[in-house]
């Protein structure tokens, strides 16, 4: 093998697509191929490799990530293409066939290595920092958890990532201070089934443990949870949000179905009177909290008036944002065999009905801040059509605020008086 051409820089693709999780672990991607000596670029003409973390959740990100790859190789002929991530756990086989492709890895770690000898270039051999605000974002993505065994029957991931695993509190808790060290202001913590952190290991350390001990971390200002399921909802968890100055009042939570007919076969563990019981322990001590939610259309065997009781419960839980997903058929899974799987137009429709429920909902929650001040983190500045300078940020309650500046206050925490709301966003002054 030639020796490592460390002095040679080079460019690097690189695409991450799929959950927070997954976008977590291709930011670490990022970073080892910087520490490789690649400038990694998402949008370079001139490339030496490509570098393809994939998803697998249903057939249409299969379809994406074999029609991405395909561009990949048409733009760039003969640029190598290596290819990881979720799908390449399911199917490796249709993915190394492709033209373009030098190599498939599930194992992002593994991936690494095959590069680093394939290109001729040096591991690095001391643990990476975190990039510095601004190179991705000014929100860090903090994993603490992998794998789930719930084995919801749409869904895929416990096939292709079903090893419980928790990062070791020593390790989370020196990442965080680290991300703060960088200048981060807000921490997510991430995971596939982040609920059950702990769960593999023998240290007694719970998923309310280490939340809180990630919020006591110096000089953090907030920290946000991803997704967590309605049964990981103790009384502990929405005690220390509520009582926490650093915990954001914003807790994904994803329904799914309203229906319990439905849920049963979603093999969910919770009904929805579970669901609006939930709920009501949270808004008894966080009356503003902002709950998110998924919610899934046409699930097979949804009869309409099972529908309507997913409404009936979205409209009783007040979701201040919904992520509504038309069901597909996800091969491997048991929904696939399901009988009562329902006509494209009407998943359609329903699920066109949801978003416009998901819209109005929207509205409703962002109403209660018009004529308050809120604080928002600014993630981006840039100048819009009129030449004038436009800020957006998040707040604690996961709203998106945009606002004239004039001046960047990119990873600032700045305070905006709220003038007008829409379902997407809301728009204001700086107070």
């Amino acid at each position: 093998m030639p020796p490592p051409r460390e002095a040679e820089v080079k460019r690097a693709y690189l695409i991450s697509l799929g959950c927070k999780t997954n976008q977590t672990e291709g930011n670490l991607l990022a970073d080892t191929l910087a520490a490789m000596g690649y400038v990694v670029d998402d949008g370079a003409d001139d490339i030496d490799l490509a570098v393809v973390n994939t998803c697998t959740v249903t057939v249409r990100a299969d379809r994406k990530c074999r029609q991405l790859i395909h561009r990949i190789a048409r733009r760039h002929p003969g640029v190598p293409i290596y290819v990881t991530g979720c799908y390449v756990t399911r199917q490796p086989d249709d993915l190394s066939t492709l033209d373009g492709v030098a190599a498939v890895a599930a194992d992002k770690d593994e991936l690494l290595r095959i590069i680093a000898e394939r290109e001729h270039r040096s591991m690095p051999t001391t643990d990476l920092q975190p990039p510095s605000p601004g190179s991705r974002r000014v929100r860090a993505m903090l994993k603490i958890q992998d794998g789930c065994d719930a084995f919801c029957s749409y869904c895929i991931v416990p096939h292709v990532r079903p090893t419980l695993w928790s990062k070791p509190i020593d390790r989370v808790l020196d990442e965080a201070r680290s991300l703060v060290a960088a200048g981060y202001r807000e921490i997510v913590l991430t995971g596939i089934h982040v609920g059950r952190y702990g769960a593999d290991r023998s240290d007694g350390v719970t998923f309310a443990e280490v939340i809180r001990r990630v919020a006591e971390t110096d000089g953090l200002d907030r920290l946000r949870l991803s997704s967590i399921e309605m049964f990981d909802v103790a009384d502990t968890l929405i005690d220390m949000i509520a009582e926490s100055p650093v915990i954001c009042p914003h807790l994904h939570l994803p329904l799914q179905s309203g229906d319990d007919g439905v849920l049963e076969a979603m093999h969910r563990r919770y009904t929805s009177a579970d669901v609006l019981s939930t709920v009501e322990r949270i808004r008894r001590r966080m009356p503003d909290i902002s709950i998110t939610t998924d919610v899934i259309a046409g699930f097979p065997g949804e009869t309409d008036a099972a529908f309507e009781n997913t409404l009936r419960v979205c409209r009783k839980v007040g979701f201040s944002r919904m992520h509504v997903f038309p069901y597909s058929v996800r091969p491997g899974t048991q929904a696939a065999s399901l009988p009562g799987h329902l006509p494209a137009g009407v998943v359609t429709g329903r699920k066109k009905r949801l978003m416009a429920l998901a819209d109005e909902l929207a509205l409703d929650y962002k109403q209660r801040f018009l004529g308050k001040t809120v604080e928002a983190l600014i993630e981006q500045c840039q100048t819009d059509d009129a030449g004038c300078l436009i800020c957006a940020g998040l707040t604690v309650y996961y709203m998106r605020v945009c606002f004239p500046a004039e001046g960047t206050c990119v990873n600032r925490i700045v305070p905006v008086d709220i003038e007008r709301v829409c379902p997407e966003c809301m728009t204001g002054i700086l107070s």
